[in-house]
């Protein structure tokens, strides 16, 4: 039962309530019952609702947090899945590219050295006249450039590879450094370009890898020769 009080305020009753003859008044029925106050009770019922209903949204939203953290987790599992497979394809397709560099200079090499040699033993001949010395030294020159463009492609693939070495031996500078100024004099004139070599009379000799010291220098002059056109 629900009442207002005189400062308008709900309460609720609990109600028992039987009819019974009354003998003072004459056998009217009259109602005999006990009321009694249960609004704290109500209030407390109305909280452990709201508290149950407040429990139910959090696990659910927990839940839906977890269904939402399972779904995510699949899709990085798959972009993990995606990027290995890319990776190991990756892999294979660098390794194949190394195998066909190294399998084509070596390939180009082999003649080559043959060449090489070959004009070695012409100009060490005796019969040739001072024109013909001139081309096979050219000859000779552009041999071992392309020589060497073959062994920087071998050790690209060297390094892709993890199998790069340094050596440690003599090298001539002297010799190596007119070699190379030979190499680029026609280069040099075509470009308008003077190349002044000044070395020792002597031989100069260090401990290092003459295939890398090489290398170094010969991009360094033929950068040289493309950004001095018409200067020394």
């Amino acid at each position: 039962l629900t009442v207002e009080t005189k400062e308008n305020e709900r309460r609720y009753l609990s109600v028992l309530a039987r009819p019974q003859q009354s003998l003072q008044h004459g056998g009217e029925t009259i109602v005999i019952g006990l009321a009694r106050n249960i609004s704290q009770d109500k209030k407390l019922q109305r909280i452990q609702v709201e508290h149950q209903i407040q429990t139910d949204a959090s696990r659910l939203a927990a839940l839906n947090l977890l269904q939402d953290t399972r779904i995510e987790k699949e899709r990085a599992d798959k972009a993990i899945e995606a990027l290995s497979t890319s990776k190991n394809e990756l892999e294979l397709a660098n390794k194949a590219k190394s195998r066909f560099l190294a399998t084509m200079s070596h390939e180009i090499r082999t003649p080559l050295n043959g060449i090489l040699g070959m004009l070695e033993l012409l100009e060490h001949s005796g019969s040739n006249s001072s024109e013909q010395d001139k081309y096979i030294k050219i000859a000779n020159a552009s041999g071992e450039a392309l020589l060497s463009i073959l062994n920087d492609v071998l050790d690209f693939s060297k390094l892709e590879a993890n199998q790069m070495t340094i050596e440690n031996i003599e090298v001539n500078l002297v010799e190596l450094l007119e070699n190379i100024a030979f190499l680029y004099s026609q280069t040099a004139i075509e470009n308008s370009v003077q190349i002044l070599l000044k070395v020792p009379s002597s031989e100069v000799t260090v401990k290092s890898d003459p295939t890398r010291i090489r290398q170094i220098i010969l991009n360094l002059v033929s950068n040289a020769i493309k950004f001095s056109v018409g200067n020394e």
